[in-house]
């Protein structure tokens, strides 16, 4: 499900760059799952955080490649930006679309359901009142909102 919603926003994002002859940021925030455990000896803690920096990086990696092959077969290359950051999720991308004089920014929702998740999720709600670009939230492909 979150590699076909990642697909989706970056061929939402690819199509909305070339569009407007725009460069294309594609930032994913780590957050560390240990960040705020103080049980964990330094040492614990940058293995666990290399190990999780470099999947992270390598996913990415993954993804950005399949992407660039079809968008190369379709003839529409855009500039393409690639941001791996840690933190707090929703405070990183205020902070980046801030800094970076982002127009619009594209991300997807997974995690939320009931009336509260038909909407927008956690984290976009958390970040619409924090940044003064335009927000296009997707959900998954074939989301659809639970009967109550």
């Amino acid at each position: 499900v979150v590699e076909a919603l990642n697909s989706s926003l970056l061929e939402t994002g690819s199509r909305v760059a070339a569009r407007e002859n725009a460069a294309l940021h594609v930032l994913h925030v780590l957050q560390h799952p240990l960040e705020d455990e103080k049980s964990v000896l330094k040492e614990e803690y940058r293995l666990i955080d290399r190990t999780l920096r470099e999947h992270a990086a390598s996913s990415m990696d993954k993804m950005l490649d399949q992407h660039k092959a079809r968008e190369e077969d379709r003839h529409r290359m855009v500039p393409l930006d690639q941001h791996l950051v840690k933190g707090t999720p929703h405070k990183v991308i205020a902070r980046f679309v801030k800094q970076n004089d982002i127009d619009l920014l594209v991300m997807g929702s997974v995690a939320r359901s009931g009336i509260p998740g038909f909407f927008v999720g956690n984290t976009a709600e958390k970040i619409l009142d924090n940044v003064d670009c335009s927000v296009l939230v997707l959900k998954p492909e074939g989301w659809t909102a639970p009967v109550s």
